[in-house]
């Protein structure tokens, strides 16, 4: 009779611990700082080497409530393969689970700004039943008998993740696909049972306001497909240059959950969460409440730099080409027009050697010319010197007094280069200088020479430019210069 006792105890609560959803699942109140918790084919989303860990302590107030602790790894390996491991340990009173899994993601390119990435994770899920810790009344219970028991055996997630431009992502995950079975075994007693296959949904989409303030809404759906057990939640997530960040979260089962975070210096994350948990617990009066903790890391890959300056690279040798021909034929005229001002002016000196002043300015015009063909030459796009992109540069002052700065792509067109320096200080004021003048400017930094650069305003056409250009010389700068940037086809047809 104690066989049977024994037997009934054990599959009843690994019916408990283990075929329950939040358990088998792992309940986040974080998911969506670190979303390769809940989907394999999110691994190397941020395009750079990232981990996590999460400690969550549910039900503080109850004796033997679960408590969780996650260890998250991921990093894109090339172009489109990404890898990645998660390890969670679950402890619930007396029952011990540790899931361990490497996962393995591969991106597909629909079309620009469309990406499909599909991911799997396969590992393992020991659990353990140490009766040692069990609460009884009685200590001589034969339960205790059975002393430290436990069971492994594989375990293996799947998942399918669509993003659009960074910001909308679209994922659908299937842990434990192949609803492993295990078995423990007791004291003369022994009981089996199987990780059920569960299924979830996510989607969420990213508002940037003026480049800076985030509104992100979300929601996440998770089921199991044999039953109505169906969970989810919505999510608004509000933060400032991805540096600070508060959240609100309704989950349906338990109430709301509130989150706050934060960046330091472009690389550590820190994260907490509190559950309000409306619905009380049964032996347990009052209301209990869950808090979560995160600390974490990102780490620029060269997945992101690699795109980059793959797509300036192709941009830059069809622009180069296009300059080519141009230069051929840019070549072709100004030859034809020399050779016709060589002979006016032989005819001229042969003809009439009062016509000094007329020999004068053509021979200057001569001169202007064949400057131009050196000044077109000097500016051929070297594509061996990419690396050397203008950024375009907004400089602040930061709260210690020293001078900070932005940065972003400098827009393809006809700049007027004004003066150049050493110190972002010198540009800033030399900027300002010029707009006490009317008249426009903005800062380009040269990353490869590490000279900051002030530029008149942006012309769509080689005129304006020009016009500018010998405003600038005759009236301000007599060294000023057209900087044509990133000419495209169209504007080189032009």
């Amino acid at each position: 009779m104690r066989k049977i006792y024994a037997t009934l105890f054990i599959v009843g609560l690994l019916m408990y611990g283990l075929d329950g959803f939040a358990q088998q699942t792992r309940l986040s109140s974080l998911y969506k700082e670190n979303r390769f918790l809940i989907n394999p084919s999110n691994a190397g989303y941020s395009e750079g080497l990232v981990g996590y860990i999460n400690y969550r302590n549910q039900w503080t107030n109850v004796v033997g409530a679960p408590t969780t602790g996650l260890v998250s790894l991921h990093t894109p390996l090339g172009k489109n393969t990404n890898v990645g491991t998660n390890i969670v340990y679950d402890k619930t009173n007396f029952v011990t689970t540790v899931n361990a899994k490497l996962a393995y993601a591969h991106d597909i390119k629909l079309a620009p700004d469309h990406q499909l990435s599909l991911g799997v994770g396969l590992g393992i899920n020991h659990t353990q039943l140490d009766f040692s810790d069990a609460v009884v009344e009685d200590p001589t219970d034969f339960l205790l008998e059975n002393g430290n028991i436990g069971s492994t055996t594989f375990d293996l997630d799947a998942g399918l993740r669509y993003s659009w431009n960074n910001l909308l992502e679209i994922g659908i995950a299937a842990p434990h696909v192949i609803e492993s079975i295990a078995e423990i075994r007791a004291k003369d007693n022994s009981a089996s049972y199987n990780l059920s296959r569960h299924f979830s949904a996510y989607v969420g989409y990213d508002f940037w306001i003026k480049k800076d303030w985030l509104i992100a809404p979300s929601g996440m759906v998770r089921w199991l497909p044999y039953n109505d057990n169906i969970s989810y939640d919505g999510t608004v997530k509000f933060g400032w240059k991805e540096v600070v960040w508060a959240s609100f979260t309704w989950r349906a089962e338990t109430g709301p959950v509130a989150g706050i975070g934060f960046q330091v210096a472009d690389k550590f994350v820190f994260g907490y969460a509190y559950d309000f948990t409306l619905n009380g617990l049964d032996g347990n009066p009052g209301a209990p409440w869950s808090n979560e903790i995160m600390v974490g890391f990102k780490l620029d890959g060269f997945k992101k730099k690699f795109k980059k300056l793959e797509d300036d690279m192709e941009r830059m040798q069809q622009d180069n080409e296009l300059l080519n021909e141009k230069m051929d034929s840019l070549e072709s005229v100004l030859g034809s027009k020399m050779d016709s001002l060589e002979s006016e002016v032989q005819g001229i000196k042969e003809t009439d050697i009062r016509q000094d002043a007329e020999l004068q300015r053509l021979q200057k015009e001569i001169d202007d010319i064949n400057k131009e063909i050196e000044d077109v030459n000097s500016r051929m796009i070297d594509t061996n010197k990419l690396k050397g992109m203008l950024q375009q540069i907004t400089p602040y002052r930061t709260d210690d007094g020293s001078v900070g700065m932005r940065k972003e792509a400098l827009e393809s067109g006809y700049y007027v280069v004004i003066e150049s320096f050493r110190k972002l200080e010198n540009a800033w004021k030399a900027v300002d200088i010029w707009k006490s003048k009317k008249r426009d400017a903005i800062i380009v930094y040269n990353e490869e020479r590490k000279w900051f650069y002030v530029y008149s305003t942006k012309f769509d056409e080689l005129k304006p430019a020009l016009k500018e250009m010998r405003k600038t010389r005759k009236k301000d700068v007599p060294d000023a210069w057209v900087h044509k940037y990133r000419i495209d086809a169209q504007d080189l047809k032009n």
